[in-house]
């Protein structure tokens, strides 16, 4: 009978949580083990997955909350049939811990469950096969809905042409102002500068289009001159269908805008100076070891 892996700890939002179960998903197919991550409730209602069965368990987790959530947490934990795993925050911040620990656990335990319950180490361990990415575009496929919204501004704006190369730039700000003492927060005229530069060093055919994702009031003024497109307010799901949509991706550090890049094979540029602005040669697909938040 194959063991399950159920994960029930709400680790960051939806890049990170994307990229720990890309991780998990990959362990667990390689083991033959099942895999349940309950903590996706408040993110289903983005993806149509191919798969019947995954699509159904989705629709399912529509009905957790965060109370919902616990409750199911307290009831696993004292089962007989389940073994919680838990992460120390030393172990998590060194990481150390591979998942061939967590396959020695499973393996010498005659427990069925492993009830993941704490800690975020998974996110950095092991690596993601190439051939499983397939896999992971059918489950994490978004709805339709959304991606026709994201085509239909790229059509109106009138730069949905394969003439152009279109660059998504995920400016985020907010609580990057604090996180890890500001090093991944960028003023716009930041993002400006690498735009700028790109323009200026682009070399072959077509036209270079930059488009504006963010949830930030931000200054246009420091984009004058050059040729982009801001859709406002727009959702969570078009926000990351527009970056799917596009050909390149500028960002800071951000799982957000990583996972894209990772999924699909969008080469993308993460500016890590704000005196440096970014070149061609900088860009390159995201790699699920590699991101941080």
């Amino acid at each position: 009978m194959k063991k399950v892996i159920i994960i029930t700890e709400k680790y960051g939002e939806l890049g990170n949580r994307l990229f720990r179960f890309a991780r998990f998903f990959s362990f667990a197919q390689r083991e033959k083990y099942y895999l349940f991550d309950l903590t996706f409730f408040q993110y289903s209602y983005l993806y149509a997955p191919r798969n019947f069965f995954v699509a159904l368990f989705f629709v399912a987790l529509r009905l957790l909350n965060n109370q919902r959530l616990k409750k199911i947490e307290k009831k696993l934990s004292v089962s007989p049939r389940v073994i919680s795993w838990r992460v120390t925050p030393e172990q998590d911040k060194a990481k150390v811990i591979e998942f061939s620990r967590l396959e020695k656990v499973m393996n010498e335990t005659s427990r069925r469950i492993l009830l993941f319950t704490k800690g975020s180490f998974f996110f950095w361990c092991g690596g993601i096969e190439e051939q499983m990415k397939e896999r992971l575009q059918g489950i994490f496929r978004l709805k339709s809905k959304y991606l026709k919204t994201a085509q239909t501004l790229l059509n109106q704006a009138g730069i949905a042409s394969q003439k152009n190369k279109i660059v998504a730039v995920h400016i985020r700000q907010g609580d990057y102002k604090i996180f890890a003492g500001g090093i991944y927060y960028f003023e716009e005229a930041v993002y400006a500068a690498s735009m700028r530069n790109l323009l200026a060093t682009h070399q072959g055919s077509g036209t270079i289009a930059f488009v504006l994702i963010t949830k930030e009031k931000i200054n246009l003024q420091d984009f004058e001159g050059l040729p982009f497109e801001f859709f406002e307010n727009q959702s969570i799901g078009v926000d990351q269908a527009l970056l799917q949509l596009c050909d390149y991706i500028i960002s800071p550090k951000s799982t957000f805008s990583s996972w894209p890049s990772f999924l699909y094979n969008i080469p993308q540029g993460i500016i890590q100076n704000k005196n440096i602005p970014l070149e061609w040669s900088d860009f390159q697909v995201a790699e699920a070891l590699s991101q941080i938040n």
